[in-house]
């Protein structure tokens, strides 16, 4: 595995399932970390189980159905002075699962895409040009290389 000590790392959905056992694998590598959840109180245990790792971490909220408070959470980073080397786009919802399919609104279906793949697709678009500057991003890689 590529050493990732010393590099941050974003990971939306930090809070808990995957989300929260990426942070800790990556924390025992020494990654430093940036732990997104809807509210910062979701990712308070994993921060102090994080930093007792010996890495710096903070958390950031934010929710990801809401475009613009995905666009505030990157300024905040920003504002930071945090160079971001990693993203884990690990949030993820599937709103539109209901017992009665045929009455599913078509708000599930759009707020599931926003969290899916548009809040996703906005923070790459807005950390990738940075990490391509720093060496580390890997946008066009292929599998294997």
């Amino acid at each position: 595995m590529i050493d990732v000590s010393g590099k941050w790392a974003l990971i939306t959905g930090a809070s808990r399932g995957i989300g929260r056992l990426i942070a800790l694998e990556m924390a025992k590598r020494g990654c430093n970390l940036v732990l997104h959840s809807r509210r910062l109180s979701h990712c308070s245990s994993l921060l102090e189980q994080v930093q007792r790792l010996g890495v710096q971490a903070y958390a950031v909220e934010a929710e990801l159905s809401d475009l613009d408070a995905v666009e505030d959470m990157m300024t905040r980073i920003d504002r930071t002075g945090t160079s971001l080397d990693i993203v884990f786009n690990n949030a993820g919802v599937q709103v539109a699962y209901r017992s009665a399919f045929l009455e599913t609104p078509s708000e599930d279906y759009i707020k599931s895409f926003a969290i899916n793949t548009i809040a996703p697709m906005r923070i790459c678009y807005h950390v990738l040009p940075g990490m391509v500057d720093q060496g580390f991003g890997r946008p066009n890689n292929k599998i294997g290389q």
